[in-house]
C-alpha cells in the first residue's frame, strides 16, 4: 500500500476504501486503483439489482457516463454493490461501463456506506429529500462525486443526472434562482427583486394541494399587513402545479406583487434540493442582501426567526438524545418520559429511527425481534404471525 501515498489526489480514495484493485467489466479483470482514478473526477455509485429505483437510474447513468467520456472528460464511476449474492452483482455490473469494488470486499462497502450516509434502503426519487432531512442517510439509488482530491463536490450526484446534467457542482441559491421571475405586471430579474427587498419569501405550493389552499389566504393577508408596515418584503412562488391552466389560476389569486417560478422550470427543482423541501405548502424566509436562511420553516408568525438555541438548555426540555426525533427535540420533557414514552431500543420493524410510542411495540403490535431467515431486510411483520401461524 505505501507505493500508492505519493499520489495525493487518488490517496484519498485508498484511506477510504483500502481497495488496491477495482472491478473492470470490459476485461473482466482488476485494475489498479491508482492508475483507474489518478487526476479524476469520481463517482461512487450505491445501487443494487434488487432495487427498482437503482435500475430505473442506472441507464440515465450509462448515458450520463458515455456523454462524458466521449467528450473526453477525466470522469470514471466506481459500483459499490448493495447485492445480496456475487451472481446477482456480476448479472447486474455487467449492465455498467465503469468499474466497481470488487463483491468480496463486504467490510470496505459498509465503510463507505457509513462514510457518506447511505442506507441501503430503495428511495424513490421523489422520497430522497425526507431521508435526508429526517433521517440524516440517503437511500438508494446514491451516486457521491469526489474531487481528484478525494472530497466530495457532491452527495446528490443523482439529482444532477435527473435534473441539470451539465454540472456537477450544485447550484448556489442565486444561481439556482436566477434570470427572470415572473410577475403579474411584467417580468423581473432577480437582481431588481434583490435590490427592492429586504427579506425574500420563496414559497412551495400547489393549486391541487388541500394544506396549501388553505395556507395560502393567511400568507397573503400577512403579507398585506407587512407592507402596509412598510417591510420590504418579496413573495416569490415556487409552483408544483402540474399544468399551466391550474397554475395560472393559483397564481391569479395571489397578490398582485408576487413573482413566480412557473411549472416546469428546473428552478423549482434545484431550490426544492437547496433547502431539502420535503411537502408543501413550504415557506422559506431569506435574507435578500446575503442569501442567507433566515428559516427555513417559516409556517410561522412574522419575523420567521428559528427558536435561539439557548431554548434547548431549558430544565424543561429534553437533554437526552431522542429516539423519536432525528432533529433537536424541543418537546417539553414529561411528554417523553411520563406520558408518551417514546420506544428507544434497537427495532427490527425499521431502519431508521423509531418515532412510533412504545406501547405500539410493547404493548400491542409486538414486532419480532429475532433474527429473521424470511428476509434480508428489517422484519416489519408481528410477531404472531410467525410464531403461530407462519412459523419462520
Amino acid at each position: 500500500r505505501s507505493r500508492h501515498s505519493t499520489d495525493p489526489r487518488t490517496d484519498a480514495f485508498l484511506r477510504l476504501t483500502h481497495a488496491q484493485a477495482l472491478w473492470q467489466v470490459e476485461s473482466d479483470s482488476v485494475v489498479d486503483t491508482t492508475e483507474a482514478l489518478k487526476g479524476k473526477l469520481v463517482g461512487i455509485y450505491f445501487s443494487a439489482h434488487w432495487c427498482q429505483s437503482c435500475r430505473g437510474f442506472t441507464p440515465k447513468l450509462v448515458e450520463r457516463y458515455t456523454e462524458l467520456k466521449t467528450q473526453g472528460t477525466d470522469f470514471e464511476i466506481v459500483f459499490v454493490s448493495s447485492d445480496r449474492d456475487e451472481e446477482a452483482f456480476k448479472e447486474y455490473f455487467a449492465s455498467m461501463p465503469w468499474l466497481a469494488l470488487p463483491f468480496a470486499e463486504r467490510d470496505t462497502k459498509a465503510n463507505l456506506s457509513k462514510k457518506f450516509g447511505v442506507n441501503d434502503i430503495p428511495a424513490p426519487f421523489y422520497t430522497k429529500a425526507v431521508l435526508s432531512k429526517k433521517f440524516d442517510f440517503d437511500g438508494i439509488p446514491a451516486l457521491i462525486i469526489l474531487d481528484e482530491n478525494g472530497e466530495v463536490v457532491n452527495k446528490d450526484g443523482r439529482s444532477c443526472v435527473m435534473e441539470d446534467p451539465s454540472s456537477w457542482t450544485p447550484p448556489t441559491l442565486w444561481e439556482a434562482l436566477s434570470g427572470n421571475l415572473l410577475g403579474k405586471e411584467g417580468d423581473d430579474i432577480v437582481d431588481e427583486v434583490r435590490a427592492q427587498s429586504e427579506v425574500i419569501a420563496l414559497y412551495f405550493s400547489a393549486h391541487w394541494c388541500p394544506p396549501c389552499k388553505g395556507f395560502t389566504p393567511k400568507l397573503s393577508a400577512t403579507y398585506e399587513k407587512l407592507k402596509a408596515a412598510g417591510k420590504k418584503l418579496s413573495v416569490v412562488f415556487c409552483s408544483s402545479d402540474r399544468d399551466q391552466k391550474q397554475f395560472q389560476e393559483y397564481f391569479g389569486s395571489m397578490p398582485a406583487d408576487w413573482y413566480a417560478v412557473p411549472p416546469g422550470d428546473k428552478r423549482k427543482e434545484q431550490l426544492s434540493t437547496l433547502f431539502e423541501v420535503q411537502g408543501i405548502p413550504s415557506l422559506v424566509i431569506l435574507d435578500a442582501a446575503t442569501g442567507e436562511t433566515i428559516n427555513a420553516n417559516a409556517r410561522a408568525k412574522y419575523p420567521w426567526k428559528p427558536p435561539p438555541v439557548s431554548d434547548l438548555g431549558d430544565a424543561r426540555r429534553r437533554s437526552r438524545p431522542c429516539a423519536g426525533t432525528a432533529t433537536p427535540c424541543l418537546a417539553p420533557r414529561r411528554s417523553c418520559e411520563e406520558t408518551a414514552p417514546w420506544c428507544s431500543r434497537p427495532c427490527a420493524r425499521k431502519a431508521w429511527p423509531c418515532s412510533s410510542p412504545r406501547r405500539s411495540c410493547e404493548g400491542t403490535a409486538r414486532w419480532c425481534s429475532r433474527p429473521c431467515a424470511r428476509r434480508a431486510v428489517p422484519c416489519r411483520t408481528p410477531r404472531r404471525s410467525c410464531e403461530k401461524t407462519a412459523r419462520w
